[in-house]
């Protein structure tokens, strides 16, 4: 405006405006990015001359030394990657516009991809053809209308409907997205990842030719979204959801995959890039095992939901869902080579715990027994029914290790080699109580989420792993 309007322009002003703009909108940290990469260029004219790269590493040392944490801020990593990259970005003579956007929005795409993953879990196909365009519309189309519209407010009523009429238009693409569920990177995948885009950079600043590193690239990435078909264990694993149940079993080669009890699970799956539940069970209605069952529902396709038949509460909870169970000791299911057999509840009571789902199953000799919240009445039941084909290997253990279960003889008879306790740290209850945790001593080896966090058990020709992951 300064220079097209009133044909003078001074940068001391310039930026003071742009100061005020940067202060107004909050120190965001992409905004902060630009405005120090702006105010160090015009400072730059020392006998020393900063290049590029040099600026871009004052202003994020700049950052970082206001405020430390920001390192681990995805925006933070996100804009100076980006602004890394395009450093190395040229656009060649006479070079289509499009193209060069193509060629631009590649190489970004490629360069945060690991961290997009690991926010989102999600790749967007259509994103990647149709993004390039929609940014030459803002550049050259949407952002000089919008301009217009802010001096000229009457224009709004011309403009509006083309607005309305674009934004329609990307909310209906979106439904087409072609999205890809990806399980997050570790920190090896990512190593060889960015080992493998770093080679593709040189290729790029060399000027040879860049088909096969980029054929590399995605080949890996293919590799990785598929490696779940490959994996032959059977893999067991007690989320760390704080004060809590949720378990999550995976068949071999994906071929199935069951979640026992839904709390605090739902971004543990959305980190597995898990879009398929073959059984979600629900083992009774209290908050601390169901807390994520809607989250799961809504964003992931579960075939079959099993709940309690006595516990009455799910006629409300479950009334909009027609792909669910209610089920009771004596029912049973399969899925590939695992079958599932109910144990309980037996008896209907008023409380929600005692009507726990109880369930048994083997996988390659190993017999596994969940819980729920049940407490002693249930026990009683349980030992009065099936007394020694209560015998089992790894325990789920009752009501987070309280003494309302886990009796003296219900151990005796479980005789687990494992006993796994789900539950908080410093949790407001006192769980695990102490007598529980002598008494499972006594007869097993004891992990707790508290402690262990994650805790996964692989299971392949009949050998048996725990992975603890805090």
């Amino acid at each position: 405006i300064l220079l097209k309007v009133f044909h003078i322009y001074n940068k001391k002003v310039s930026i003071l405006i742009l100061f005020i703009y940067v202060f107004f909108i909050g120190f965001s940290i992409s905004i902060t990015r630009a405005f120090l990469f702006l105010l160090f260029k015009e400072l730059n004219k020392g006998k020393i001359k900063y290049q590029k790269l040099d600026i871009l590493s004052i202003s994020s040392l700049l950052l970082l030394l206001l405020n430390p944490y920001q390192i681990y801020n995805t925006g933070f990593i996100l804009t100076f990657l980006v602004s890394f990259v395009l450093l190395f970005i040229k656009r060649k003579e006479n070079e289509n516009k499009l193209i060069f956007g193509y060629k631009s929005y590649i190489i970004i795409f490629f360069s945060t991809l690991p961290f997009v993953i690991n926010i989102s879990n999600k790749i967007s196909l259509i994103s990647f053809l149709l993004s390039p365009i929609l940014s030459l519309v803002l550049t050259i189309f949407l952002l000089p209308i919008t301009y217009l519209i802010s001096i000229l407010p009457i224009l709004d009523f011309i403009f509006k409907y083309v607005f309305i009429f674009i934004n329609d238009y990307i909310n209906g693409i979106s439904k087409y997205s072609l999205i890809l569920n990806v399980k997050s990177f570790n920190i090896y995948f990512m190593i060889i990842y960015y080992l493998l885009f770093v080679l593709l950079i040189i290729n790029i600043l060399k000027q040879k030719r860049i088909i096969k590193k980029i054929i590399l690239l995605v080949a890996f990435l293919f590799i990785y979204i598929e490696i779940d078909y490959i994996n032959p264990m059977y893999q067991i694993t007690f989320i760390d959801c704080n004060q809590g149940d949720s378990c999550l079993i995976e068949m071999p080669f994906n071929r199935g995959k069951i979640l026992i009890d839904a709390y605090n699970s739902y971004d543990f799956l959305k980190s597995k890039g898990i879009n398929h539940i073959d059984y979600l069970i629900l083992s009774h209605s209290d908050d601390d095992h169901i807390g994520d069952y809607k989250e799961i529902l809504e964003n992931i396709d579960v075939s079959i939901i099993y709940y309690p038949i006595y516990d009455l509460r799910f006629n409300e909870l479950l009334k909009d869902y027609s792909n669910k169970k209610g089920i009771k000791s004596g029912y049973k299911f399969n899925l590939n080579s695992i079958s599932f057999h109910v144990l309980g509840p037996i008896n209907k009571y008023d409380e929600p715990n005692l009507c726990s789902i109880v369930l048994k199953f083997e996988i390659d000799n190993y017999k596994f027994l969940f819980t729920g919240d049940m407490e002693l009445k249930e026990e009683i039941d349980l030992i009065n029914k099936y007394k020694k084909e209560l015998d089992i290997d790894i325990l789920k253990v009752a009501h987070h290790g309280s003494n309302t279960s886990s009796s003296e003889e219900f151990i005796k008879y479980c005789s687990p080699k494992y006993s796994i306790i789900s539950v908080g740290k410093n949790n407001k209850y006192g769980l695990p109580h102490k007598d529980i945790v002598n008494r499972l001593k006594m007869e097993s080896i004891i992990y707790m989420t508290s402690i262990s966090g994650n805790i996964t058990m692989d299971i392949i020709n009949k050998h048996f792993y725990i992975k603890e992951y805090k």
